[in-house]
């Protein structure tokens, strides 16, 4: 995998979409358990917007890496369900999303970011009470950052982890009425 990842920034600087997509496919033909392979598929396929591919791959890394926030946040794009095996991965992830938001600068996209996540988190757990404040910490924090059209707050916005959040706020606005 460390061979291909290195093939893969080079076909990326000259911009070769199909050998990069047909490489990271190989990669995981040859090594299907192997975790890093899993990763740069999953991210390819991100980055070329067939995040649809992607939704299997995510779901078998998100209990492998439950501190990997954004794969939990891409789980949830890709099913944002009540289902079992979601409350299973809020609950392994949980412990993790805890400690980001107690870390989280609250001045940064991120912390609308987590705060959505630890809604559907509560959610998934059963703590009502608990995601319909995280959801409104998030509105307000959404309020307060939709003002906020800095250089450098947009790239943070435009950040993997980020660029989904309003995507996922509106699917957590439907769970909760």
């Amino acid at each position: 995998p460390e061979d291909a990842s290195k093939a893969i920034d080079q076909l990326a600087k000259i911009g070769d979409r199909a050998s990069i997509d047909e490489i990271s496919k190989e990669l995981v033909r040859y090594n299907p358990n192997c975790l890093q392979s899993l990763l740069i598929r999953q991210e390819v396929l991100n980055v070329f917007n067939r995040v649809t591919e992607a939704c299997p791959i995510v779901e078998k890394l998100v209990p492998q890496q439950p501190w990997e926030l954004l794969l939990w946040q891409r789980q949830l794009i890709c099913d944002s369900t009540l289902s079992t095996s979601n409350a299973q991965l809020a609950e392994l992830t949980w412990p993790y999303l805890k400690l980001a938001l107690k870390k989280v600068n609250r001045e940064r996209p991120d912390y609308l970011s987590l705060l959505i996540l630890a809604s559907f988190n509560s959610i998934l757990l059963g703590r009502d009470d608990e995601a319909i404040q995280y959801f409104e910490n998030s509105m307000d924090a959404k309020d307060k950052f939709d003002v906020n059209t800095s250089a450098e707050f947009q790239a943070w916005e435009a950040e993997p982890f980020n660029s989904n959040s309003r995507v996922l706020l509106l699917r957590l606005k439907a769970l909760l009425n």
